[in-house]
């Protein structure tokens, strides 16, 4: 079915990295890994379990222009970006068609220069008319939701009674009623033109992440805006489930999420080395259309609104090398062109969701999150051309790639029905639900 849709110009910057400090004293000299959502306000998908280096210093970001007209839409062109085989061995330093895994671009955009890569890098994900299309359109069977823990003792489940939350926010520690305190935190996460139950998806999942710190005698550090809507859609999504976490084995769970994925989440041990059984790898099949999806009018367009999901980030070869220097301990030599080698899925190159895992940079083998940390990059799913001096950095998803996919439980509530369990029991297998008392 095709509809119209009134889109107006629009030019598009790349949102930069925020840093915060971390709450740890013994990692003073690091920070949080912070991943935002990017629609309009940058929002933090809470992490201070784990920390990396984040370096986005001499980075020049390429700016994405683009016009809208009144269009007609139909819903069956939209399709997923096309994602070659990964690479079966590593006998080029450079990616090529045959050295792809789903986090890279496709073969032309592969073969072209720094100076036009961000165009083919939009056009391979821009929607068009294939029999792929029809992947999108297939609906996905909804998860089965365990039921409600209500055997669980409410002292393994809830140990503040659920009255307060306590957390650390901005540099400072607040213990704030739970609905004051959820309403505040999501607010800062999510745009409230998000899908319903997405937005009750993130409740359940901020009150589940900060119980688990607290649980564990710590405290959780997150985002936190400092009014909130009265009335609005978190408002009363925050007043329907504020009182419901999710629990494994009776224990509210280490729940991490993040902006958007590369197509698929990542397992925890793969990310932090911390193995979950309820982070493991889940499919996140729409969540490129990002770039296409104006939450503002509700719509799909044709053309990329945003960089929420594919994006490019040009850094100059000096500025590359002496990153490499200074951060990996060696000197790059050489073509520059040679300094990125991708390994194949067989030697470990990529991870179950489809992430750089392992690299080798100017003869060093590092990991993928090591890199986007070193450059900035928005994820660990990420590609390497080099023209003219330059180095074009391709990334496909926003954030770590771990638990809930923000705009993935979007899409799930949007094009397949899911309610807030559905899509939770989607990114955190084997959960079970419970209330605070």
């Amino acid at each position: 079915m095709k509809s119209s849709l009134k889109i107006s110009t629009a030019a598009i910057g790349l949102v930069a990295s925020v840093l915060l400090s971390a709450a740890a004293s013994s990692a003073a000299d690091k920070i949080s890994a912070v991943d935002y959502i990017v629609e309009d306000t940058m929002t933090m998908a809470g992490q201070n379990e784990f920390f990396e280096q984040m370096d986005p210093e001499n980075i020049e970001e390429i700016e994405i222009g683009n016009h809208f007209e009144i269009l007609e839409v139909d819903d069956a062109t939209l399709k997923p970006p096309v994602n070659p085989k990964k690479p079966e061995q590593s006998s080029s330093t450079t990616p090529s068609s045959s050295q792809s895994s789903s986090s890279n671009l496709s073969q032309s955009s592969q073969q072209s220069s720094s100076s036009s890569l961000n165009q083919s890098s939009q056009q391979s994900s821009a929607p068009s008319s294939s029999a792929q299309s029809s992947q999108q359109t297939t609906s996905t069977a909804p998860p089965t939701v365990n039921p409600d823990a209500s055997d669980v003792p409410a002292s393994s489940v809830d140990s503040n009674g659920g009255e307060t939350l306590t957390f650390k926010a901005n540099g400072k520690t607040y213990t704030l009623p739970v609905k004051e305190a959820l309403k505040k935190v999501v607010s800062n996460e999510l745009d409230g033109n998000f899908s319903y139950e997405a937005i009750k998806a993130q409740v359940v999942a901020t009150h589940t992440y900060i119980k688990y710190y607290t649980d564990s005698g710590s405290i959780a550090s997150i985002g936190m805006k400092s009014s909130y809507k009265v009335g609005g859609k978190i408002d009363k999504a925050v007043e329907e489930v504020y009182d419901t976490i999710m629990t494994y084995n009776g224990k509210a769970i280490y729940c991490p999420y993040f902006a958007v994925s590369c197509g698929k989440t990542q397992a925890s041990k793969e990310v932090w080395g911390g193995a979950k059984a309820y982070l493991v790898s889940a499919e996140s099949k729409y969540d490129y259309l990002a770039d296409y999806y104006n939450l503002a009018s509700h719509s799909y367009t044709s053309s990329k609104i945003k960089s929420n999901y594919l994006a490019t980030k040009v850094i100059s070869e000096e500025t590359v090398r002496n990153k490499i220097q200074s951060k990996l301990g060696v000197t790059p030599s050489g073509d520059p062109s040679t300094w990125f080698k991708f390994l194949s899925e067989a030697e470990g190159g990529y991870t179950s969701g489809g992430y750089i895992n392992k690299i080798v940079v100017a003869g060093k083998t590092t990991t993928g999150k090591n890199i986007r940390s070193i450059f900035g990059l928005r994820s660990a799913c990420f590609e390497v051309s080099y023209s003219n001096g330059s180095f074009t950095f391709t990334t496909k998803g926003y954030g770590h790639g771990v638990g809930l996919s923000q705009w993935g439980a979007h899409f799930y509530a949007d094009k397949e029905g899911w309610d807030y369990r559905q899509i939770l029991s989607h990114y955190y297998k084997g959960i079970a639900f419970a209330k605070i008392a």
